[in-house]
């Protein structure tokens, strides 16, 4: 059995131009309508920028009219996750509702990655599928979700004074961060590894505590403002280059097309 490179991805795009259609197609899921539109206008800028070493590019070729039927969905969880913790006075009740409804549009999204997935069609005429049952999706973001509920229930639950609970708050703030950095990259691993369509299969190649500290170097980057696009690229470019295509056990060296 031959071994095949790793193949590593790379990602071409411009900062600005990436930038701006990212808010657009943010900003347009919070009004629906001109969403469908702008987020396939997104996808189709995006998957045209990633390139493989052995010359293997991807499009995106669906249409707008594919995603009205889930961005429905997110333009309404995302609205829940904005308004409803308001009308509780209950901390705890937030928590609980704000997790809740996280679910429900992790769900929204599986159902919008199933239908992007399929769009996707490389250059030797493979179509991706994103294989990964319902069940999976929702327990990954589950992990991903309590990794910023278990340190505010610490909080919430343990009595502490002033003084204390901001120092707490703090600690709690780390903590949240290094937890939810770490379930992230697993959860890029495991979402690599779902990628299917052709006789290569995507890993994701980067420990936890890289992940991390790449987050911390990404946020600080942020924190200047007018930064903030080549930060977006810069660290994008990095998850890219952290993907690669090793060839699945049973495909041989002259058999490679993702």
């Amino acid at each position: 059995m031959a071994n095949a490179s790793p193949n590593q991805m790379e990602f071409t795009a411009e900062p600005i131009p990436f930038f701006i259609k990212s808010i657009i197609a943010g900003l347009c899921m919070l009004i629906y309508v001109p969403a469908p539109a702008q987020l396939t206008d997104l996808l189709k800028y995006v998957i045209s920028n990633f390139r493989f070493a052995d010359g293997t590019t991807a499009s995106y070729v669906g249409t707008e009219e594919a995603l009205k039927q889930p961005l429905i969905g997110v333009t309404g969880s995302i609205w829940a996750q904005i308004l409803l913790p308001r009308f509780f006075d209950s901390a705890l009740l937030s928590l609980i509702i704000g997790l809740a409804v996280g679910l429900a549009q992790a769900y929204f999204v599986y159902q919008l990655l199933k239908v992007i997935f399929p769009n996707i069609v490389t250059n030797h005429g493979s179509r991706l599928n994103f294989a990964a049952s319902q069940e999976e999706y929702l327990a990954w973001l589950l992990v991903i979700l309590g990794a910023g509920v278990i340190p505010s229930l610490f909080l919430l639950i343990l009595p502490f004074g002033l003084l204390l609970g901001v120092l707490m708050s703090l600690v709690s703030l780390v903590f949240t961060f290094v937890l939810r950095g770490i379930a992230l990259s697993l959860y890029c691993k495991w979402f690599a590894s779902k990628v299917q369509g052709g006789s290569r299969i995507p890993s994701f190649q980067a420990d936890p505590f890289t992940y991390v500290a790449m987050m911390m170097g990404f946020l600080l980057f942020c924190c200047l403002i007018v930064t903030i696009p080549w930060a977006v690229i810069w660290f994008t470019k990095w998850l890219a280059s952290r993907t690669s295509l090793p060839a699945r056990p049973d495909t041989t060296a002259t058999n490679f097309a993702f």
